[in-house]
């Protein structure tokens, strides 16, 4: 079995987007559970195989409670795959996902556009029932002992966040993982809208009223910050509105022409 763990938080409107392209994409057996807050109006549609309901506000402590409940019952070699509520595949995983964890204990997208995460990030993980409660896996936060900068000069940095424990139980135990990396072929933020082994697309910040702060930001000038800034507040809500609408919204991304860009939305011919 397959089970797809992601949470919502606060507003309701990714639930409908998120389950289509998991169900699209993800024709194989699966159990999906999601994890809604209580301001959220949820009238029972779209359908889930399990929700939480919780006033908890540490989001790493909600993904563990909803593993926790799934490894008690469920076999030590099925599946579990954690997402954040803006994220879901492009593509068909499952059948990387399977190749991939013959070789490494975990796959899961690495932001190191992101002032050099390193760690494994909740976007999308996945790992067996087996190798997460054998080895007491956790999303605890925690400080990076190694930071992986990819854009010189380098700099020092002590990254806390959701999964640095994780990463931690990974480096200490010598356990191998797969990092997912940031694969757009075209960008309009350095950080959000981004396609992770040309199969997860991850939004980004989309439970924020404001703008989210990323780590990129706190290691740039203003005037670096700034132009960032006025792209996700311009583009995130264009990129919305064609999620449901377009099957071929993520063709500007990877590189291959389109009829439009989100500067410039316009109907395809023929399509939506």
């Amino acid at each position: 079995m397959i089970y797809i763990l992601t949470v919502h938080w606060k507003v309701a409107r990714w639930l409908l987007v998120q389950r289509k392209y998991i169900k699209k994409n993800t024709p194989e057996k699966h159990r999906l559970h999601v994890h809604i807050s209580p301001q959220m109006k949820y009238n029972g549609k779209p359908k889930f195989d399990k929700v939480y309901c919780s006033n908890e506000s540490k989001h790493w402590k909600k993904l563990d409670m909803m593993a926790s409940e799934v490894c008690e019952r469920a076999d030590k070699r099925d599946i579990l795959i954690f997402m954040d509520g803006d994220a879901f595949p492009v593509k068909r995983h499952i059948p990387r996902v399977k190749s991939l964890l013959k070789n490494n204990s975990l796959v899961a997208i690495q932001r190191l556009e992101n002032a050099g995460e390193c760690h494994p990030h909740p976007s999308y993980c996945a790992t067996t029932v087996g190798f997460w409660e054998g080895n007491k896996c956790t999303w605890g936060v925690e400080g990076q002992r190694q930071v992986i900068n990819p854009n010189p000069p380098p700099y020092k940095v002590r990254l806390k966040d959701t999964g640095g424990k994780l990463w931690s139980i990974l480096h200490d135990g010598g356990f191998k993982w797969h990092p997912l990396l940031r694969s757009n072929k075209r960008d309009y933020h350095p950080v959000f809208f981004g396609l992770y082994g040309d199969m997860i697309y991850h939004h980004g910040g989309a439970f924020f009223g404001r703008i989210p702060r990323t780590h990129l930001d706190c290691k740039s000038t203003k005037e670096q910050r700034q132009p960032w800034r006025k792209a996700y507040e311009h583009y995130s809500p264009l990129f919305y509105s064609r999620l449901g609408a377009d099957p071929l919204f993520f063709l500007p991304l990877i590189g291959k022409p389109h009829c439009w860009s989100p500067s410039a939305p316009r109907k395809c011919p023929g399509g939506a």
